[in-house]
């Protein structure tokens, strides 16, 4: 079971390894979607909350929920 408490934003909105989480993780998985932002292979690796392959839409609404409480981890 992996958790999101290792996706962080940095200042220059990249995601990251930390222990915490911000609206801007959500951010920057939608502009990494939409092309605008680069990953490097851990922030891909960390931004695929649901392990599907992709860094997505779906990563951005599962992190949304994360930080509403909806839910916890990811398994």
């Amino acid at each position: 079971m992996m958790t999101i408490t290792r996706l962080r934003l940095r200042q220059t909105s990249r995601a990251r390894l930390s222990s915490c989480i911000t609206t801007e993780a959500v951010t920057a998985i939608q502009k990494y979607a939409a092309a605008y932002e680069k990953f490097n292979a851990a922030q891909l690796k960390y931004a695929d909350v649901n392990k599907d392959g992709a860094v997505d839409i779906n990563d951005a609404t599962a992190v949304q929920k994360y930080i509403a409480g909806i839910i916890k981890s990811f398994d």
